[in-house]
């Protein structure tokens, strides 16, 4: 015997005329702060841009994921924005970046092993979500990805400078996120890894190896984040 549980049922007339006056709200809303001060220009008005305002921007591309990857560096050097973090798994992969108080979040996702996506987040000032320049940034992916030449050797240029993460604590093996110099980091002591080594944590989640002999550490943030050092070569 099935069992049932008893609810009301809310009337569909009802739920649509509850949504009509939220939504007519939400616009008036904004239509009355865009009419006070201009500074708000940037505000999304439609149900698109509220989507696009709060969610992240997605762009697919009929490429594997490494190249998607390193396609997208070059993008962002230049267009003149700083590389500070990149990490890349097998169907997974993280990058970080900025210039000036603008600050890029992308996720790569290897739908199949030719197709990947990009999740985007471009922040200006601290809050205001700049999706303009996310499409800017995909189209010149798409770009670069079409001129394939001269991506790796770009790629290499980009990541010369930065400090290379490795797979297992030991320099012969797979080297999978680069940092940039400076850059604070969060480590964790564990007790069976070589005191040469430091486990980073990688925003992809999980744990990279930093050689302590190449680069070393200093206490960065103690009084808000224990676990976090900075490091420099």
């Amino acid at each position: 015997m099935k069992r049932f549980k008893l609810d009301k049922t809310e009337n569909e007339g009802e739920r649509l005329s509850l949504f009509r006056l939220l939504l007519g709200g939400m616009i008036l809303l904004v239509a009355y702060i865009l009419s006070g001060c201009s500074a708000y220009t940037a505000l999304p008005v439609t149900l698109q841009e509220l989507k696009h305002y709060v969610v992240e921007q997605q762009e697919s591309y009929p490429h594997s994921m490494r190249p998607v990857v390193r396609a997208t560096v070059c993008s962002l050097q230049q267009l003149e924005f700083k590389i500070e973090r990149i990490e890349v798994g097998d169907r997974q992969a993280y990058l970080a970046a900025y210039w000036g108080e603008t600050r890029v979040r992308l996720k790569f996702v290897a739908i199949t092993p030719t197709l990947t996506r990009i999740e985007s987040r471009m922040i200006r000032e601290s809050t205001w979500r700049d999706y303009a320049s996310e499409k800017e940034l995909f189209l010149s992916v798409r770009r670069t990805l079409d001129g394939g030449e001269g991506i790796l050797y770009r790629w290499q240029r980009a990541v010369k400078g930065m400090v290379p993460l490795y797979y297992h604590p030991e320099s012969g093996a797979a080297i999978v996120a680069y940092l940039l110099p400076g850059l604070s980091i969060s480590i964790s002591e564990k007790e069976s890894q070589p005191p040469r080594w430091a486990a980073v944590a990688l925003e992809l989640g999980g744990f990279a190896y930093l050689d302590k002999n190449t680069y070393s550490l200093k206490p960065g943030l103690p009084a808000e984040s224990p676990s976090t050092d900075q490091f420099s070569g």
